[in-house]
């Protein structure tokens, strides 16, 4: 029974004067009424779809009686707190996310069909068992459905039922349709929006059932159509179109359904009962979409339906059931002619077109002259159509003016940039929608969304502008399209707004500016990047931004756009960048997010796009990542500070502030400033540290505590500014598209070339972190430890290692980029840098870390820069400082000096493991560095290495060759190797003549050890010379003894054997000049040169020695040609020895007065001329050959080698020729000849010349004095 008052009467809204209707019971509701339920998808909403008018509406408003209760008329709502998410925004346009979307449809995989009811803001769900309506503008993200169980539910094999919501004018009633889609059973509840109360729904809701009559074999639903007051219109699959009404004539819920029909000629006959089948089932097959339009009568709605060939077909429906076929105009062959010859379109011979939908316009776009027109044209239609062939199709908007008689084209809109397969599946049709105010379009794929402006713009070469863009949806279950819809504009808002629900997000709405004003006809590469990395990444975005847009744009606008757009991320002037608000380090967090996001997007859709730009974006996201790293360093100290002190960083930036006269604000705002638009000028940061440091400590505050922790913030500045860059580029180099480069610890092993220079390593970055750097070690090691009362001196000791790494890795850096450039300046710049790098700055840096007590980490760093140098100077200076044999160690306790015990035996196994893996380098490097210390004994006693090793590098070079002998006879056991190194040592290395004849000596023996060898009869001519030249010493040390210093040691030596160069008055000074300086090297016990040696003994004076016994007057010739025949010259150099030979010969045919001979001799007797001739240089000198030659008989017949006996030392050997005087002319007389002994070219000429004063005077001897006949 009604709880209402009985006295009370219902009106009429309409007349309060009309008389009283029976009262309603209510009907009961079952428990089952609010269940959850399940979904599935739908087409496009049905109502007025497309109609600027009414668009999209799925409610059915008539005029009833007023309900029992009292009406409440539902006012507009206020403003709600926009808690939507933008799920992307172009300044064009901007699609929103609305929140409100019911969790079990949201999470749970459902299959349902949705609608959207825009006058109250509600959306439906409907499922085969259940209806789900939910505020969908709600400010809260899970609103509780209001949920019913469907009295009879639907098969789960049968398509999911279509439904509406529906509102009665002046109630706030929310009636619900619902139509079965496999049967077109109809069943219409005129209330549930009590729903959620199961007893009153019980009680007032019984359903009104009804049909829209017999379906066809296979046919189904596959749309429902508000036609408002008129009630609905259902598409079917066979293209008939039923009209019912859910209220008869009195107002009472009732279902009247009946196909709609066109006019028919025939009224009887066969004809007629043929033709009857046709009216009562109007089939067309090939039916796109139905929209419906306000009519001009009350109560009356226009439907409007099309084919894919563009036919249009016209009915009135009424809210009375009624129905009248209007008309029907075929515009296919207009529509063909306009694509045919529209340059733009160019619709090809072999192509084809057919429509995809269609909206009616409530005014023409077409504004030129309609007198043509029979009458104004009643509709006017924007059709959507596809152009191509079955394999690709582009896209056109056209404008179709329907008038009584005639059909004219009005706009023809391209849609550039799109091109997609043609669509065969009604049920995955194209969607057209133009809300109001009737400025935009919206063409929706199913994976696609067209923003098009339908109101020209600005022409451009002749051309109307219309701005166009295309949005991609995402292609996963959860992104399905479900429905679309239009929202009415509120007042005067000019906006477009356009509804999407999608299966797993619920409601989206873009709303879309008048856009006939922009310049551009499509969005820009910056904007479409944009929108790809700031909502791209958002987790419940419909819409793929990330994905190539369709319009081509060319790679520079491009490269500029994506350079662009990285510098307002690193600046923060792009308007999608949130302010900074209360978290710098959140703000500083997305920044360096956005960056990621662009180089995705790059990389993923632009791969073209130049190395370098991909390297500039790579950078700028080095540096706000670096920029965060310099912010929570900054915050941590914060916190360790006290009230009074002022962090280095706010220092830093007032510094720099009043440097470039900036307007200060307080501190700590003026440095968030600086992270949020300033951040690009993280390379400054390094050198305004160590200037605002410089500057303090020149102003007085040479506090060393206090600039010690100056320094120790500065240091974590400069690692937290590099080591995070290079860190960053090291891990994410590959992701922002660096895929082909080398790189090591973040640095570049190759390809620099083309690049700019690289902000980690600018000149003055390098320099500053140097300089911090050594300034923190300088100031650790003025703090002694008992001073370091607050541990900063060991925290710097302890913190220098770390930024010694980072200075190498920038320098490295540097280099390499300086030494890629083509141009000759850089390049020789870049070598000067490195060579200044690698032997100065960098052993310093690594070495100097011993001082602080950072040996071991110094060590670390010269193994990974591979400076082997460094590793070596630190590894001995370790081992010795913790070697047991240390003197210093003595004094330790027992614990201590176990400890030094422990570490010195780890030493030795590093050392020792170092050698295995850097092989003969680091050999060479250590054992280099032990001989260059002179320290021989542990080099050949420690054994750090191995033997092996230490063989191989002694053995490696002559100038190690005692070290070798040593390490052969002691170690190696090695007497051949031993003998080959004394050998080498003696002849390659030696300069003092004594050690060279022990070394010599010792060879010997070793030779004589091992029974003689291939070296002996080397080793006895190097011992020929060691003796000819210990015989010349002999000789001469005894003039020298009369010197009063060193100084007048050369004068009186040449004085008493050169003076027959100081008797010609000057003349050969240069040899002079040589004879002088070799008794020089002889005094001083010098190794000399065969050359000097012969040298010496054929241009001294024959002066007799006061002891016998050292003697060698009258046998320097002789002793010269020893000294030949020891040189191996006859062997290894022919052409020498035959020029020394004659030299030699030359200089004693010209010793002796052949001239005063010859004249003395006039009147002589033979034997007189014969006792004469004994005193002369030359015959002493064959004589001398001739006793010698004896002497060599008495050794050979000692030995018993007869086939080696001689009578004279002449003709034994190359060396003993006794040559005629004028074989001996020109012997060295031509400075080519002396240009292997002397590299200066004038000193080789000036001797030349005074070899060839000897080849006059010889030649005089000859031709004048008959010296020839005298031989």
């Amino acid at each position: 029974t009604s709880t209402r008052n009985p006295r009370r009467r219902q009106r009429d809204s309409h007349d309060s004067g009309s008389i009283k209707q029976p009262q309603r019971k209510r009907s009961k509701i079952t428990e089952e009424v609010f269940i959850v339920p399940s979904g599935e998808n739908s087409e496009a909403e049905g109502g007025l779809n497309g109609n600027v008018n009414a668009q999209g509406k799925t409610t059915y408003k008539m005029p009833l009686r007023e309900r029992e209760k009292k009406v409440e008329t539902k006012g507009r709502r206020g403003a709600r707190l926009d808690t939507s998410t933008v799920l992307t925004n172009t300044g064009a346009y901007v699609v929103k996310g609305l929140p409100a979307f019911p969790e079990s449809l949201r999470e749970g995989d459902i299959d349902y069909r949705a609608y959207i009811h825009t006058a109250t803001s509600q959306a439906l769900a409907l499922t085969h068992t259940r209806a789900l309506i939910w505020d969908y503008a709600a400010s809260f993200a899970s609103p509780t459905p209001r949920t019913f169980t469907f009295p009879q539910p639907f098969k789960h094999a049968e398509p999911l039922p279509f439904g509406a919501l529906i509102t009665s004018s002046g109630s706030t009633d929310i009636g619900l349709v619902v139509v079965s889609a496999a049967s077109g059973k109809i069943t219409y509840w005129e209330n549930v929006e009590f729903a959620d109360s199961v007893v009153l729904f019980s009680q007032r809701q019984q359903g009104v059932e009804g049909s829209a009559g017999n379906t066809l074999s296979g046919e189904t639903v596959v749309e429902l159509i508000s036609a408002e007051h008129a009630g609905f219109l259902i598409r079917f699959s066979t293209g008939r179109i039923a009209h019912f009404t859910i209220r008869d004539i009195q107002g009472q819920p009732k279902i009247n359904a009946q196909f709609l029909r066109n006019d028919d000629p025939y009224r009887g006959g066969i004809f007629g009962s043929l033709k009857r089948v046709w009216r009562d089932s109007w089939i067309r097959s090939d039916l796109v979409s139905v929209k419906m339009s306000t009519s001009s009568l009350k109560g009356h709605m226009d439907a409007v339906a099309m084919t894919e060939k563009g036919q249009v077909f016209e009915w009135d429906v009424s809210w009375a059931g009624q129905q009248t076929f209007r008309r029907e105009t075929d515009a296919h062959r207009i529509l063909a002619d306009v694509l045919r010859e529209d340059e733009d379109v160019n619709m090809q011979p072999d192509e084809a077109f057919r429509v995809m939908d269609f909206a009616i316009l409530s005014e023409q776009l077409f504004k030129e002259d309609t007198s043509a027109f029979d009458t104004d044209p009643s509709n006017s239609l924007l059709v959507l159509v596809a152009i191509g062939t079955s394999n690709s199709s582009r896209y056109a908007l056209v404008e179709l003016l329907l008038g009584e008689s005639t059909i004219r084209i009005g706009e023809l809109i391209v849609v550039q940039g799109y091109r997609a397969p043609a669509l065969v599946k009604s049920v995955d049709r194209a969607r057209l929608l133009v809300p109001q105010p009737g400025h935009t379009a919206f063409a929706i794929f199913p994976t696609t969304l067209i923003i098009s402006s339908i109101i020209a713009g600005a022409s451009h070469r002749g051309h109307r502008s219309y701005f166009q863009d295309v949005i991609q949806l995402k292609d996963t279950a959860s992104c399905k399209l479900l429905a679309t819809s239009v929202e009415q504009p509120v007042g005067k808002a000019r906006a477009s707004n356009c509804l999407l629900f999608t299966k797993g997000f619920g409601v989206a709405r873009a709303t879309v500016e008048d856009l006939s004003t922009w310049k551009e006809s499509h969005t820009s590469a910056r904007t479409k990047i944009e929108q790809a990395i700031y909502f791209g990444p958002i987790s419940n975005n419909i819409f793929n931004l990330g994905s190539k847009p369709y319009y081509p744009f060319a790679l520079e606008e491009v490269e500029k756009a994506v350079l662009r757009v990285s510098h307002d991320i690193l600046t923060s002037s792009s308007e999608y960048i949130p302010p900074i608000a209360q978290s710098a380090d959140e703000q500083l967090a997305f920044r360096a997010a956005a960056l990621v996001s662009l180089s995705q997007f790059v990389n993923n859709t632009y791969v073209e796009v130049s190395r370098i730009v991909k390297f500039q974006v790579l950078w700028d996201a080095e540096k706000i990542t670096a920029a965060r790293g310099v912010w929570r360093g900054h915050e941590a100290r914060l916190k360790e500070l006290g009230p009074e002190d002022r962090p280095l960083l706010v220092e830093i930036i007032d510094f720099v502030n009043e440097k470039l006269q900036k307007a200060s604000k307080s501190g700590e705002s003026d440095l968030r400033q600086w992270f949020v638009q300033d951040a690009r000028s993280m390379e400054k940061i390094l050198p305004w540290a160590f200037q605002t440091i410089q500057e303090m400590w020149k102003s007085g505050g040479k506090n060393e505590k206090r600039m010690l922790t100056l320094c120790d913030e500065a240091d974590e500045i400069a690692f937290a500014t590099l080591s995070t860059a290079f860190d960053f580029r090291q891990k994410n180099a590959l992701q922002f598209g660096i895929v082909s480069e080398s790189m090591e610890d973040g640095i570049l092993t190759k390809g620099y070339k083309g690049l700019p220079e690289i902000w980690t390593s600018r000149l003055s970055v390098v320099n500053a972190v140097r300089q911090l750097t050594d300034f923190a070690r300088l100031l650790a090691l003025q703090i002694s430890e008992e001073n370091d009362d607050t541990g900063k001196a060991k925290k710097a000791a302890e913190e220098n290692p770390k930024m010694v790494d980072i200075t190498c890795r920038a320098h490295k850096e540097r280099t390499s980029w300086l030494l890629s450039h083509d141009d000759e300046k850089s390049k020789a710049a870049g070598n000067r840098w490195k060579q200044q790098f690698e032997k100065e700055i960098q052993p310093a840096l690594i070495t100097g870390l011993a001082k602080v007590g950072q040996a071991s980490k110094g060590m670390e760093l010269a193994e990974k820069y591979h400076d082997l140098g460094s590793l070596v100077v630190l590894s001995l200076d370790e081992l010795r400082y913790y070697d047991p044999l240390n003197p210093d160690n003595q004094d330790l306790d027992p614990s201590e000096k176990q400890l030094a015990e422990r570490k010195f035996e780890e030493l030795k196994k590093q050392v020792l493991g170092y050698f295995h893996r850097f092989g003969e380098k680091w050999a060479e490097e250590f054992y280099e560095r032990e001989a260059k210390q002179e320290m021989f004994s542990e080099l050949l006693d420690k054994q750090y290495g191995t033997k092996e090793a230490l063989a191989h590098y002694l053995r490696g070079n002559s100038q190690r060759a005692k070290l070798s002998w040593l390490n052969e006879v002691t170690v190696e056991k090695d007497l051949p190797r031993a003998e080959k190194a004394l050998l080498e040592a003696a002849t390659g290395q030696e300069t003092n003549a004594w050690a060279k004849n022990v070394e010599l000596s010792l060879a010997k023996l070793t030779s004589l050890a091992l029974g003689g060898t291939s070296q002996s009869a080397k080793i006895d001519k190097q011992l020929s010379l060691s003796r000819l030249q210990s015989k010349l010493y002999n000789h001469i040390k005894h003039t020298a003894i009369y010197a009063v210093d060193a100084n007048s040691v050369p004068d009186i030596m040449i004085q008493t054997y050169g003076s027959r160069f100081i008797g010609r008055d000057g003349m050969q000074p240069a040899l002079g000049e040589i004879l002088k300086a070799g008794f020089d090297e002889v005094l001083n016990h010098r190794v000399l040169s065969p050359e000097l040696l012969i040298d010496i003994l054929t241009l001294m004076d024959r002066v007799p020695c006061d002891v016998d016994a050292d003697d060698i007057a009258g046998k320097e010739f002789v002793m010269a040609l020893q000294v030949l025949d020891a040189s191996g010259l006859a062997e290894t150099n022919t052409a020498k020895h035959e020029n020394l030979l004659r030299l030699i010969w030359k200089r004693c045919f010209v010793r002796d007065e052949w001239m005063n001979l010859v004249q003395q001799a006039d009147g002589m007797t033979d034997g007189n001329i014969a006792e004469m001739l004994k005193e002369t240089v030359l015959f002493g000198t064959l004589k001398e050959g001739k006793i010698l030659g004896r002497s060599f008989d008495l050794l050979a017949a000692l030995h018993q080698c007869t086939n080696i006996l001689v009578t004279a030392l002449w003709d034994t050997a190359p060396s003993f020729q006794a040559l005629p005087p004028r074989s001996a002319l020109q012997a060295c007389s031509r400075s080519a000849d002396l240009a292997s002994r002397f590299s200066n070219e004038e000193l080789a000429e000036s001797i030349a010349r005074d070899n060839a004063a000897d080849d006059a005077i010889l030649d005089s001897y000859i031709n004048e004095a008959g010296l020839e006949q005298w031989w």
